[in-house]
């Protein structure tokens, strides 16, 4: 069979130890039943908890070959993250996965790495969403540092929460990004000298399209 699958990986809260010890088990079972599926998995969407999921994480740090996926078919990758204060190395498990077909990256709340430089360079459609505060992890030179990897990006769409980035754009890095012919920004309840200071950092000389919310 030719690849046809989507993927929903989930997330749920618990206080109670117990549940959250059997939810760790079920997400780990689940991913490592995905394994044999990986090479039929077009996209794969991944909403997890850090905070509530540290079990499934720390899990995850030794599992080298869940850590080494191969996904030749997956299109679409989003990693959709809440309730990130943490600072475990694991929350980037997918960062060795093999991915020669990514085109689409969505990531809310972490900012993507991946082993190969090659993965964010074939991207054309990049969504950045940063709506929850973590402790000085999310610095514009961080945020910079990503976008000047998208050298293949087609749509750029950004969310940065102003109540959860810095306070002053600190930052001397200028990305240029030719490629982009679509831009969507959005700066809700960030000072406008910084919103400023972010878009003239950022050049995207022949964009068609700019939605600036």
């Amino acid at each position: 069979a030719g690849p046809v699958l989507e993927v929903l990986v989930r997330s749920t809260k618990s206080n109670l130890v117990s549940e959250r010890e059997e939810r760790t088990h079920e997400v780990y079972s689940f991913i490592g039943r995905i394994a044999p599926l990986s090479s039929r998995i077009t996209s794969l969407r991944l909403d997890l908890s850090p905070s509530d999921d540290e079990g499934f994480f720390k899990k995850l740090q030794n599992a080298k070959k869940l850590a080494s996926l191969s996904f030749p078919s997956l299109y679409e990758l989003e990693l959709n993250y809440t309730d990130i204060q943490t600072d475990l190395r694991g929350i980037h498990f997918y960062r060795g996965w093999k991915v020669p077909s990514l085109k689409v990256l969505k990531a809310r709340n972490v900012i993507p790495e991946f082993r190969s430089e090659s993965v964010l360079q074939e991207i054309t459609d990049f969504h950045f969403t940063l709506d929850e505060e973590r402790s000085e992890a999310w610095k514009f030179q961080r945020i910079m540092k990503l976008l000047s990897s998208l050298s293949s990006v087609n749509l750029l769409d950004l969310f940065l929460h102003g109540g959860v980035v810095p306070k002053g754009f600190i930052c001397d890095e200028k990305v240029s990004l030719p490629t982009v012919e679509r831009l969507r920004t959005a700066f809700p309840e960030m000072r406008i000298d910084i919103a400023r200071s972010f878009c003239r950092a950022l050049d995207t000389p022949f964009k068609v399209h700019w939605t600036l919310e």
